[in-house]
C-alpha cells in the first residue's frame, strides 16, 4: 500500500516556518539526544524541508528522504531522495548510524509487521522517533470528526513499533505550539497537517466554527515526544 500524504510543500513551508514552533523544539532535542557518531549516516525518513537536519546534524552525512519533493536545506553533506520509504533499498545507501522519523508514522504504521521488517532490513544503530501524545483536545477532535464522518488518520504510539531488538535509552516530552492567524486557517492546518483528515471545503469551515466555539484563540498545544532507541544487535559495533 502507498504512504498516504495529504500534504502540499508550499503550506507545510508556511506552517512549520511561521506557525508552530515545534521543529525549532525537535531540533534541539535531536541535537541533545544524538549520540556520538560511529560511522555511517543519518537516515531523515519524511525529512520534509530538512530544517531539523539542517540545525540538529549539519556536520553529519545525512540522507533526507520524502515522497514530497522539497528544495534542499543547504547542507553540503546532505543528499536529498525522493523515494518511498518502504521502497528504500539499503543496498542503496551507506551503513545508518541514526534514523530519525520525526512525524511520519501516521503515514506508514498501517501495517506494523511491514513497518518493522523494512527498519530491521534498513539496520540502523540508533532509532530516533518523534511522535504525537493525544490529549484531552486531541481526543475531543477525534471524537468530532466521527461525528461528522470525517475519516483521519491521527499519529498515535503504535503498539508493537519499534521491533524488539530496538531499547529505549532515552526520552523527552514537550508540547508544540500551533498559533495560526485565525480558526479558518487552524482548522486546515489540524485537519491536513496534523490529524491527515479527509475533509472537504464545507466540513473544514464547520471545523473551523466548532473550534471557534472551544478555544479563545486559534492557538493549540499539541504534546509531543522524542524518543532515542538503540538497536541491541548492533550496539557493540
Amino acid at each position: 500500500m502507498p504512504i498516504v500524504n495529504r500534504l502540499v510543500p508550499e503550506e507545510l513551508e508556511t506552517y512549520k516556518l511561521s506557525e508552530t514552533d515545534e521543529n525549532t523544539t525537535i531540533g534541539t532535542f535531536v541535537r541533545d539526544m544524538l549520540p556520538v557518531a560511529t560511522g555511517g549516516i543519518v537516515l531523515d525518513v519524511g525529512a520534509g524541508l530538512g530544517d531539523i537536519g539542517a540545525f540538529a546534524f549539519p556536520d553529519r552525512a545525512a540522507v533526507l528522504i520524502d515522497i514530497a519533493d522539497f528544495r534542499h536545506n543547504g547542507c553540503k553533506l546532505h543528499e536529498r531522495r525522493l523515494v518511498d520509504f518502504f521502497a528504500c533499498d539499503p543496498g542503496d545507501l551507506p551503513p545508518i548510524d541514526l534514523m530519525l522519523m520525526s512525524h511520519v508514522l501516521q503515514y506508514i504504521d498501517d501495517d506494523v509487521g511491514r513497518l518493522n521488517a523494512r527498519v530491521q532490513l534498513l539496520n540502523p544503530k540508533h532509532l530516533l522517533v518523534v511522535c504525537d501524545i493525544p490529549d484531552e483536545f486531541q481526543l475531543n477532535v477525534f471524537s468530532w470528526f466521527k461525528q461528522n464522518g470525517i475519516a483521519f488518520n491521527a499519529e498515535v504510539p503504535v503498539a508493537g513499533f519499534p521491533p524488539k531488538a530496538f531499547r529505549s535509552v532515552s526520552r523527552r516530552e514537550f508540547s508544540g505550539r500551533i498559533q495560526t492567524p485565525d480558526f479558518a486557517t487552524l482548522a486546515d492546518r489540524l485537519a491536513n497537517l496534523i490529524f491527515d483528515a479527509s475533509i472537504d471545503r464545507v466540513q473544514c469551515r464547520m471545523f473551523a466554527r466548532w473550534l471557534q466555539e472551544i478555544l479563545p484563540e486559534p492557538v493549540v498545544a499539541i504534546p509531543q515526544s522524542v524518543e532515542l532507541f538503540l538497536n541491541s544487535e548492533r550496539a557493540s559495533v
